[in-house]
């Protein structure tokens, strides 16, 4: 609408990126208009949609004097029927009602310029020289252009399904027909139009209003699908995302979909193409296939390059920063793809849901880096957008939701990580069976469940959550699945924690098995194995096998992560452990002071993941001769402990140590 009514006032459309003084859009040589107006469009043209007017009520309350009715100078002296509907469009006033319908007003030019009386007028006259078919004709193109306007906004403003970048592209081209259809009417009006003939040939000249539906980012540049092909283009895609929903095994949706893309290239279509490929990358990133996911994403953003297509090509860029976070491990090439993804979208604003995912995407990466602060603040944005979306985003918003009780949940607020899992809970239960199609299946979700009942000391729940998990991954992606080895090295924390040491035994003891032939051997998971393998290896008082596995364990992290992260800081504390079994305190002291620093940085004071490194290194500071200060940690220590596991024999061995006379 404001690009229609500045290029109604100035005679030229406005450059949106160029901005002068105060923020405002410049006017052209000799152009004048209210300073009121100036600002008022100026805002409406602003390329991020949250700097412009939220609905079409709020802006035309803006555009409207105070304390005086509209004067429409401008209308009454414009020689265009674009200026006048534009114009006309622009003049309404505001109405003390505002209706929480934000597409209310989008049938607004062509009610302006296809009013009751006109309409009437125009039918009698085509009726009474043509006849009814001819009237029937101007009438129904008329109805196409609002219905189309409407749908274009609803898939934005209601659906969230494109950008408002897509919105603008599809505007303009409802623009650009209304116009012929403006010269089309006046030649009516003007008694120019002489034969049935001369119509036709008028109502083929014009853009056909539905055709504006394919301006959308990602199909502005593509063709057409070819004739005779659409219906089957529709099928393919919806066998593409049952393919996703599946419960299947994960090769056998794979191959369906690799000849749904096969014939998808047949046919030609772009569009097509680029769908069934990002559906099968996420198959295979649900299998960890790298190198797969990899090159079908690497077609996906050669082909939406060359079309031009900013969304789809964000698109892969985010699912390949998903497959570096989960699969890889590679935190600089999840950094980067979030980068490219990010700059892509600031070209074409992306729609609501996109947005969500660009900082659920970030705050997934703040999360890996330990960044709990921050991750947090991205994720609490993610779930604000999602929230206001609603249900049709159930699962990602779900998503969202277990990442921040992740979150939570590493920064020690149990409770605040266990309410964020009740509200996931409840959205995945209203999610569709579409949603599936982002890859959010149950064995993610009962990982993540599980995960957050086991750091809530829920251990029993959790042994439940992830059996059940493990049975499915085992069935949907195999029993050597990376998927299935993320199952083994959370049920040996569970087993560990319920102190079932012959569970612990053969959970480790199985992942150690899968990581050797399902991971990379410098892979963050594989180093989650190996410090199952030293926390065993220090029970059956293997110090040398700990020693060598926490140490490699340390290694893998810190070549991954910042050196400043709670990972490396977790690391560091457990092979301190085995130091300090095997009398190497000095090396052990490092490591703890270092990991305290750290950890007092990212936690509260009385988390229990500060509990066992005060202890140990309360116990090497009082053998050291420094008494006072290691006194003081031990204390602190049995504080922590005694509220989190008043159960614990470590408190025990703190009152032994404390009591002793030396």
């Amino acid at each position: 609408f404001c690009v229609s009514l500045w290029e109604a006032l100035c005679g030229i459309r406005p450059d949106r990126r160029e901005r002068g003084k105060h923020g405002l859009v410049p006017l052209p040589d000799g152009a004048r208009m209210a300073k009121r107006l100036h600002r008022a469009l100026s805002r409406g043209l602003a390329l991020e949609s949250d700097q412009r007017y939220p609905d079409m009520p709020t802006l035309l309350a803006d555009l409207e004097p105070p304390q005086r009715k509209w004067l429409v100078p401008a209308a009454a002296a414009a020689s265009t029927a674009v200026l006048a509907t534009a114009v006309g469009f622009a003049l309404v006033p505001a109405t003390p009602a505002i209706t929480e319908d934000p597409c209310a007003l989008a049938t607004a030019p062509i009610d302006a310029l296809w009013t009751e009386d006109r309409a009437k007028a125009v039918t009698e006259q085509l009726e009474g020289s043509l006849g009814s078919r001819a009237a029937a004709g101007v009438s129904e193109w008329a109805q196409s252009w609002a219905k189309t306007a409407d749908q274009s906004c609803r898939e934005v403003h209601v659906h969230h399904r494109h950008s408002e970048a897509s919105l603008d592209r599809q505007s303009r081209c409802l623009d650009r027909a209304l116009q012929g259809f403006t010269g089309l009417l006046e030649t009516v009006e003007q008694q120019q139009l002489g034969s049935m003939a001369e119509l036709h040939t008028w109502l083929g000249s014009l853009d056909q209003p539905q055709d504006c539906l394919g301006e959308v980012a990602g199909q502005v540049d593509y063709d057409p699908v070819p004739d005779g092909n659409r219906d089957e283009a529709i099928e393919l895609r919806r066998a593409a995302l049952q393919q996703l929903a599946s419960e299947d095994p994960l090769q056998q949706r794979i191959s369906a979909t690799e000849q749904l893309l096969a014939r998808a290239r047949e046919i030609g279509w772009k569009p097509l193409i680029i769908d069934i490929s990002l559906a099968l990358a996420r198959l295979h990133q649900a299998g960890h296939h790298v190198d797969q996911a990899r090159t079908v994403l690497g077609q996906v953003i050669d082909l939406g390059t060359a079309a031009g297509d900013l969304e789809r090509v964000a698109d892969a860029w985010l699912l390949l920063q998903e497959i570096h976070l989960r699969s890889t491990f590679e935190m600089t090439e999840a950094q980067w793809a979030w980068q490219r993804a990010a700059g892509l979208f600031a070209e074409v604003s992306p729609s609501k849901r996109r947005k969500a995912r660009l900082s659920m995407g970030h705050g997934s990466i703040q999360l890996q880096l330990g960044k709990l602060a921050e991750a947090e603040k991205d994720l609490r944005a993610a779930i604000s957008i999602y929230t206001g979306i609603g249900d049709s985003v159930a699962m990602e918003h779900a998503v969202s939701r277990r990442l921040l009780a992740m979150a939570l949940s590493d920064a020690g607020q149990a409770e605040a990580a266990l309410i964020e899992i009740e509200h996931a809970r409840e959205l995945e239960s209203a999610a569709s069976p579409s949603d599936l199609m982002q890859g959010h299946t149950e064995v993610t979700a009962l990982l993540r469940e599980g995960g957050m009942q086991n750091d809530s000391g829920n251990f029993e729940t959790a042994l439940t959550l992830l059996d059940r998990g493990l049975s499915l991954a085992e069935r949907q992606l195999g029993a050597d699945s990376e998927q299935a080895l993320r199952y083994h090295i959370l049920l040996a924390s569970v087993y560990e924690n319920l102190g079932r040491q012959d569970d612990f035994r053969r959970e480790t003891t199985r992942a150690d098995e899968i990581s050797r032939i399902a991971v990379s051997p410098r892979s963050l998971l594989r180093a989650e194995v190996l410090s199952a393998v030293g926390a065993l290896a220090l029970q059956d008082e293997q110090l040398q096998v700990a020693r060598g596995a926490f140490a490699e364990a340390l290694t893998i992290t810190k070549n991954l992560l910042p050196a400043d992260g709670i990972d490396v800081a977790l690391a560091e504390r457990n092979l301190a452990v085995a130091l300090h079994a095997l009398g190497r305190d000095n090396e052990a002291r490092a490591l703890l002071e270092h990991c305290l620093i750290v950890l007092e940085q990212e936690y509260e004071p009385d988390h229990d993941q500060l509990a066992y490194p005060l202890k140990t290194l309360g116990s090497i500071l009082i053998a050291r001769g420094e008494v006072e200060t290691g006194e003081t940690m031990l204390l602190r220590s049995r504080s922590i402990l005694s509220k989190s596991f008043p159960d614990s024999q470590l408190i025990n061995d703190i009152d032994a140590l404390l009591a002793r006379p030396d």
